[in-house]
This record gives C-alpha cells, sequence and structure tokens, in this order.
C-alpha cells in the first residue's frame, strides 16, 4: 500500500444509499437521521503491527484500532457489539468483516486522492467516496 495513505485525512463527499443500509442493520430512526446528515472523515494510520481506523464527524469520533487478521469486538452500527475481522487485500483494499446478528461487509478501497467505500448487508449495498482533505 502506498505510504502516503497514512498520512491522509478522507472527506466524505457522495453518499448513495446509507439510509437503506443503515435501516437494515437495524439501526434506529433517530440514529440514521443523524448519520445520514454527517459528512464524517476518515483516516488510515499504521503503528508497527498495529492500525488504527478513525472515522470522525461533528457528533462523535470513533477509533478502531486492530491487527489484520485478528478478531476484536467493536460497536456495530446497530449499537450492538459484533466480532469482526479486518485484512489487506491487494495492497491497497481494507476488509471489514462484522459478524452480527445481520452480518455486514464493508470494502474500503484506499487511494492517495481519496477512498471508495462499499458497505453491503444481506441485499442492501451503500456506496460513499471520500476525497483528500489535504
Amino acid at each position: 500500500m502506498d505510504k502516503k495513505i497514512y498520512t491522509k485525512t478522507y472527506r466524505l463527499i457522495k453518499s448513495d444509499n446509507y439510509d437503506a443500509f443503515l435501516r437494515e442493520v437495524g439501526a434506529g430512526p433517530l440514529k440514521r437521521k443523524q448519520e445520514v446528515r454527517e459528512r464524517p472523515t476518515i483516516q488510515l494510520r499504521q503503528y508497527g503491527n498495529d492500525y488504527v481506523l478513525t472515522m470522525a464527524s461533528e457528533h462523535q469520533t470513533k477509533n478502531v484500532k486492530f491487527r489484520p487478521s485478528e478478531k476484536f469486538v467493536q460497536e456495530g452500527y446497530d449499537g450492538n457489539y459484533v466480532q469482526t475481522i479486518m485484512s489487506f487485500e491487494n495492497g491497497n483494499i481494507l476488509v471489514e468483516m462484522q459478524m452480527g446478528a445481520k452480518p455486514v461487509t464493508i470494502l474500503r478501497e484506499f487511494f492517495v486522492n481519496g477512498v471508495m467505500e462499499m458497505m453491503m448487508c444481506e441485499k442492501t449495498v451503500c456506496c460513499r467516496v471520500y476525497s483528500s482533505s489535504e
């Protein structure tokens, strides 16, 4: 993976079908309304063998610390805690698999100038595009 992505902050510029995705995973109406309005940023940082994926918005910041291919527990989109595995494919694709009541798969493809994010739960697919804010 290009080491430049570890110094970048990416801001959401486009989001398709996010409300439907949140509804599918079981997020309540108030959470969906707040989440859909947000324009969050994401960052991926590497610290030795560990990584931290930071998602920040006006109302909250979520830091997800992980080691590739190792299970850990995190809060899912529905507010429940779920087993999660994150791994890299083809060098620049971060694959996140949440094994909750409804399994969720998130693919984040990192480029120097942006991130393409695809979120899937059952038959619902959400696509989000982030652009480098630097």
